[in-house]
Order: C-alpha cells, then sequence, then structure tokens
C-alpha cells in the first residue's frame, strides 16, 4: 500500500471518528462511508486531497486575493485563493447596473473624463493589472488596469475596490505593456503596441517607417491623493516597432524600464502586393529588441524642457533619447510576450552569480543581465557595457526611418571602448 492510500484512509478515519464524538444540533452527521461516497463519484484519492487543499469553509477568508483583468467585459475580477470563487467584480470600463456603476453622477463623471473628443466610451478591454508598489513590494493599497482597446488607465483603491479615476492617453488609440509601476509607484508605465500615426491621424502605409510611432507614458502618480498628475507626466517617441510588456527595475536596477518589441520588421502586410503574409512578415528575424530606458535620464530630461507637446502631452523626442543616452535595444527573441524583474532576496544573490555565471551573462554596472555574443572569445565586460552605455548598441534614425541595429548590419562599439564589429546575424547570440 503506498503512502498516498495510506494518507487517504488515515483522512477517512479521521473523519469517521469525528462523526462518532459529541455533536451540536447544529453540526450535519456524517452518513455513510466515505470511500464509498468517493467510489460512487469516481473520485480518486489524489481528487479528495486537492478538494481539502481548496476548501474554504463559511465565514473563513482566502489567504490570497487574485485580480484578474476581465477581458471584453471592461471590468476586473478579484478572486479567491486557494478556493477560486468570485469574490467581488470591480466595475472600470462598462457601465454596470446591478452595481450601479455609470448611473450615478459620481460614476458617470469618472467614465466620461475619459472619453475621447466627440465621443462617447462604455466599453474597454482590460488586460495586465498591476498592484501598488513600496520598496519593490507590493503593498496592495491601489490597482491600476489598462483598457487595450482605447489607450486608457484606471486607478482603483483597494480600501473599497472601487475606480476612483480614468485616464486617456492623448497620443495613442490602443496600448498593451500597461499597467506596471516603478518601485515606489510613482510612476505607472503605459506602453503602445502597434504603431500608429500621432492621435490616430492618418498616414498611409508607404510611410510607415516615417509617420508611424510607438511611444511609452509615464503618468505621475498621487499616492496621497490617491490619483494620476496628468500635469506631471510624460511620454517617450519610440520607432514603429510594436510594443509589448513592461516591467521598472529594482535595487541596483532601480531607475530603469524595460520594454519589450516585436515586429521589428515593420512589417504591414499586402500580399496582394507581393509582400510577405503579415504573420510570416512580422516573424522573418529570430531576434526582437528589449527596450532599455533610463527613467532617471528621462525625467531629468522632461523636468528641464526637453519636450515636444503633442495634442497638449510632453513627448521626449526619439532624436533626443539616443543623443542623451536614454534608450537602448537589446537583442531578444523573436515575438516576446512579458519581462519581469525580479526583486531578488540577498540569500538569493549566490545562487543568481551561479546562474549568470553558468549561462554566460554578463552583468553591467547600470542594469540587469545582458548576453554576451557568441564568437567572441573571453568575456570583455568593460566594452560591452560601454557599447550599451554609449548609446550606439542601435540607432533609429527618426526622418529617414534607417534601422541601424545588429539584426541587419552589425554594430560597433564607442571609439573610447576596444573596437569590436560583430555581424550579428552570422554570430547570433547565446540563448539564456
Amino acid at each position: 500500500m503506498n503512502s498516498r492510500s495510506l494518507l487517504f484512509l488515515a483522512l477517512v478515519a479521521a473523519i469517521l471518528v469525528g462523526g462518532c464524538g459529541p455533536q451540536s444540533s447544529d453540526t450535519p452527521h456524517l452518513s455513510g462511508d466515505l470511500q464509498t461516497i468517493a467510489a460512487d463519484r469516481g473520485l480518486t484519492p489524489d481528487d479528495l486531497v486537492a478538494a481539502a487543499k481548496t476548501y474554504m469553509p463559511t465565514g473563513k477568508h482566502d489567504e490570497y486575493y487574485m485580480f484578474a483583468s476581465g477581458g471584453h467585459s471592461g471590468q476586473v475580477l478579484v478572486l479567491g485563493i486557494p478556493s477560486m470563487r468570485l469574490l467581488k467584480v470591480i466595475a472600470a470600463y462598462t457601465p454596470e447596473p446591478w452595481q450601479g456603476w455609470g448611473y450615478s453622477n459620481e460614476t458617470r463623471a469618472v467614465l466620461s473624463a475619459a472619453n475621447p473628443k466627440g465621443a462617447k466610451l462604455d466599453w474597454g478591454d482590460t488586460h495586465h493589472p498591476a498592484l501598488s508598489e513600496t520598496g519593490g513590494n507590493y503593498d496592495g493599497q491601489f490597482l491600476f488596469i489598462n483598457d487595450k482597446a482605447n489607450a486608457r488607465v484606471a486607478v482603483i483603491d483597494l480600501r473599497d475596490f472601487e475606480t476612483k479615476q480614468i485616464v486617456k492617453n492623448p497620443l495613442l488609440l490602443s496600448d498593451h505593456g500597461g499597467t506596471f509601476v516603478t518601485p515606489n509607484t510613482d510612476y505607472v508605465i503605459e506602453g503602445s503596441q502597434y504603431g500608429m500615426p500621432w492621435m490616430g491621424t492618418y498616414a498611409p502605409l508607404s510611410e510607415y517607417k516615417e509617420k508611424y510611432r510607438g511611444a511609452i507614458t509615464f503618468w505621475k502618480f498621487d499616492r496621497e491623493k490617491g490619483r494620476i498628475d496628468k500635469n506631471k507626466s510624460f511620454a517617450l517617441e519610440l520607432p514603429p516597432y510594436w510594443q509589448d510588456l513592461a516591467d521598472a527595475g529594482k535595487k541596483v536596477s532601480d531607475g530603469w524600464v524595460f520594454l519589450n518589441t516585436f515586429n521589428t520588421e515593420m512589417a504591414t502586410g499586402g500580399v496582394e502586393d507581393g509582400n510577405p503574409p503579415f504573420e510570416a512578415g512580422a516573424s522573418q528575424r529570430d531576434m526582437d529588441y528589449l527596450n532599455v530606458i533610463n527613467l532617471r535620464k528621462a525625467e531629468a530630461l522632461y523636468k528641464e524642457g526637453k519636450t515636444e507637446k503633442i495634442n497638449g502631452f510632453d513627448v521626449i523626442p526619439l532624436a533626443t533619447l539616443v543623443e542623451e543616452g536614454v534608450l537602448f535595444f537589446v537583442p531578444e527573441p523573436k515575438s516576446p510576450h512579458g519581462i519581469d524583474h525580479l526583486r531578488l532576496r540577498e540569500d538569493h544573490r549566490r545562487n543568481q552569480q551561479q546562474a549568470v555565471r553558468r549561462n554566460r551573462l554578463l552583468r553591467g554596472p547600470d542594469f540587469g543581465v545582458r548576453r554576451r555574443p557568441r564568437g567572441t572569445g573571453r568575456s570583455r565586460p568593460g566594452a560591452a557595457a560601454h557599447a550599451v552605455r554609449s548609446g550606439r548598441l542601435c540607432v533609429y534614425e527618426p526622418v529617414s526611418g534607417i534601422d541601424r541595429c545588429p539584426l541587419d548590419a552589425g554594430w560597433r562599439v564607442d571609439r573610447k571602448a576596444p573596437q569590436r564589429t560583430m555581424d550579428a546575424d552570422r554570430q547570433g547570440l547565446d540563448p539564456l
């Protein structure tokens, strides 16, 4: 008899013994043999153990809450763990008469504040909820959720689980890389998804490289007021690659932000014109880019006024980001979906360092972990780090639309560092 069967019999015995003792009139009497019930229902010992692990009696609370996006419902779902019971539906972007959301003056005002000019939005597509953080750890005070379809961000106060504010991005029609927060929730991050002309104005696809752009927005959050301060928020202009998910650095990489991209091919479809099918065109390269952003430098540029006003919103131009050493690209496997940055405990640092050595990675002085190029012999941390810091790892020229990146023509480090030219298409990069 194996250990699982013994556990099962012990569980049955405990229940039967408990059923034989004194019981109040309010306590249901255990009738029948638990083994017979399990046999009748086709339940195994594993089934009964799983049920015991997730069962939460009436009057007891789950240990954790899970906040899940509701997709096209436009809402947020709150689930208990381990019971997985639906505890609450938090109304965000869609009116709901059963809980009065969007039907009172107060809630109508929250919804209408994020309407585009001349339009009314009463639906949304929620995707990526994020809890507020203090010191890089969840503090459970606020929840943020994006509306992917309409480029909006909602602020939910977890003292009463109600939406307090919705803001509309003045630059974009849709987003994807939201919502994520910096370690002390100073900023809520919202990244675009598809390249588009600013504010959704029209431009033909033949002018895609010149007229289409991506963006990442840093919404300033006032924790005391529990609201986003639009007047202290700003955005960065990005190339028309498509943006995916983001995360903020923590501890040694605090002050940096990481954002996936895909479709660095800048494919626009058009099989009728002899172009590759859209999906194939957007997957031709083995590598796309990880945007690495120096948020502290970007914030300084914003405060110095080195921005342009686009639809009344402060935007740091792409050329300025490159010149000032704010934006860098690191190759990553194509079509990524997600970037996470862990806040490691001190007792994990030795294991982390061993893993870095095993995977042949370079840890730069400024941020995160980078791959070492294959075929270059011994690691040269100084050269690699300097190449990234110099801003010449990858350059996009916004006027000509020329993409000067390692996936096309290789790169060369700054003159102050040891010279090295690499054809990344030929030599590739070591996988993690």
